[in-house]
């Protein structure tokens, strides 16, 4: 029987704009990323009320394994919850990360190469696990027939909490065959159907549509396959990029109407340093509506990289990760930069709506952010957003960590 899963509270803090209202939640995720152990983004409930992510930090006295775990937080309590907990209650002997949370926030998924959080796992491989935070059960998804459970990675749930994708190498597979994407439906019974080969997956709220990055042929350039009840399709480069391009990180609206995903073209025969930069795409799964949004109003090419999108349920907000410093200008108007001078990525907000693209990692134009921010997400209602910094919470704060960040618009 699983060990009841504490609550810890943590040290939270509220870091406040110069009028003393609070702008921002920070938790104290503690992650060193120059370390090459890099963080997953965090994952929110449909109304931003509950979120998961991974620490580096004990944030609770169960936690001492000294690795990466998974923690959900619950912003009406202000508790922390350690989810990957072996069967004595304790963390589990290994490394957990990337969860993925339902729109209620009560189921979860994650992957671990922990062999204790469940009886009869094997040391050393990688697995996706699925919580019910409702009864506390902990099942291990990457069991069936056909797939290497060893080689699982990346799960992603739909809102609905219904269905649940992830990567896998088939069974018996070379270390140098590409993985294959699965998606299981139901609580975890039954045998996934797979895809395709490809890797990183993502879902629609309801379940019905997947993406996920795969090449059309070895050595060719990437692309997004899209699949629903509609067929499949592929989303790529824009035209005339096709040969030179490539696409990745997808990310699905709540009804898989919407997809966002980035695009980072290149030279024949150019290096990687000589590559364009990447740039951030919103585009219509039927397709005919396709926007570049990490261009600011005038649709021009971020200055700087631009990753990991993350989109509401309408597919009208999307939240990225930029270093580009021409995004939130507004032209020759540079107050509107909100003093983006500290050279670093930082988080930004696109509006369909608008087409206007606001900086979200800034207190006020008077008391500038100094610290770059990554690894955004935004809740399913576009109400809250959450990203990692190492922007000091105070003073007295010489932590060189990433720490969780929240924010409600």
């Amino acid at each position: 029987m699983r060990a009841t899963l504490a609550l810890a509270v943590v040290g939270l803090t509220s870091l406040t704009t110069p009028d003393g209202s609070p702008r921002y939640l920070v938790i104290p995720a503690g992650h060193v990323v120059d370390s090459g152990t890099h963080p997953c983004r965090p994952s929110l409930s449909a109304d931003g009320g509950v979120v998961a992510f991974d620490a580096g930090a004990a944030l609770d006295p169960a936690d001492q394994n000294g690795r990466t775990d998974v923690y959900v937080f619950d912003r009406a309590t202000t508790h922390v919850t350690l989810v990957s907990r072996n069967l004595s209650g304790v963390a589990a002997r290994g490394t957990s990360r990337c969860p993925s949370l339902s729109g209620d926030g009560l189921r979860l998924v994650f992957e671990s190469d922990a062999s204790d959080l469940v009886d009869d796992d094997l040391p050393g491989t990688s697995d996706v696990f699925l919580l019910d935070r409702t009864t506390g059960v902990l099942r291990r998804l990457s069991t069936f027939t056909g797939a290497d459970p060893g080689t699982s990675a990346h799960p992603a749930i739909s809102a609905d909490g219904r269905v649940v994708v992830f990567q896998s190498r088939p069974l018996d597979a070379s270390p140098s065959e590409p993985t294959r994407v699965y998606r299981l439906v139901g609580g975890g019974d039954g045998i996934p159907e797979q895809l395709g080969e490809g890797h990183t997956p993502a879902v629609s709220g309801d379940g019905r549509v997947t993406a996920y990055v795969t090449s059309p042929h070895p050595g060719q350039p990437r692309v997004i396959r899209v699949v629903g009840p509609a067929g499949s399709r592929t989303v790529g480069p824009p035209d005339g990029q096709t040969a030179i391009a490539e696409a990745f990180a997808p990310a699905l609206s709540a009804d898989g109407a919407w997809i966002t995903y980035v695009v980072r073209a290149g030279r024949p025969g150019a290096s990687s340093q000589d590559d364009g930069r990447a740039q951030v795409y919103v585009e219509r799964v039927a397709g005919g509506d396709r926007h570049l949004i990490s261009g600011g109003t005038k649709e021009r090419e971020g200055s700087g990289h631009s990753r990991l999108p993350s989109v509401d349920a309408t597919g009208r907000l999307v939240v990225f990760e930029s270093a580009a410093t021409n995004l939130a200008c507004g032209g020759r108007d540079r107050t509107a930069c909100h003093k983006d001078l500290n050279l670093l990525a930082d988080i930004f907000l696109w509006d369909r709506s608008t087409l206007q693209v606001t900086r979200v990692n800034t207190v006020t134009p008077e008391l500038p952010w100094l610290e770059g921010g990554t690894y955004a997400a935004i809740s399913l209602d576009g109400g809250t957003i959450a990203f990692l910094s190492r922007q000091p919470v105070s003073d007295a704060d010489g932590r060189d960590t990433f720490d969780l960040f929240l924010t409600t618009r």
